[in-house]
């Protein structure tokens, strides 16, 4: 379910670092909520420089939001916000004080896995292991 998604400015990107970004954000999303890699997705939207700045000035504000199930615990929300703040200074070379992020938590029931919610799924998922 978890999903990640950079609006960036694209002087910061070419495709190397698209995909760099990418795979690492996905693994992150994995790592940090010990999610099965599979089901975490992370996607990048390039946008041309002067669609996207910080205030009045001309510097390049890259923003990204991702989405959990809404009983995400706090500290596993704050370790993905610091990840992925990392990666966009570490292979997009952006400025972190510029960097700006969202977490949206959604209700189980408000999130589809191949068309049915997510909350049917986690019950059959327990109820095969037996839980």
């Amino acid at each position: 379910m978890p999903v990640v998604v950079f609006s960036l400015p694209a002087s910061l990107l070419d495709e190397d670092r698209g995909r760099q970004l990418t795979v690492q954000a996905c693994a992150a999303l994995a790592r940090i909520l010990d999610a099965p890699p599979e089901r975490v997705r992370a996607s990048v939207t390039a946008l041309p420089d002067w669609a996207v700045c910080a205030g009045q000035s001309a510097a390049a504000a890259p923003f990204y939001q991702f989405y959990v199930l809404q009983d995400r615990p706090a500290e596993q929300v704050a370790a993905l916000h610091q990840a992925f703040t990392g990666l966009l200074v570490t292979v997009c070379g952006a400025e972190r004080g510029l960097i700006r992020g969202v977490c949206l938590r959604i209700a189980p029931d408000d999130w589809a896995i191949a068309g049915l919610p997510a909350s049917e799924i986690r019950r059959a998922e327990l109820a095969a292991r037996g839980a």
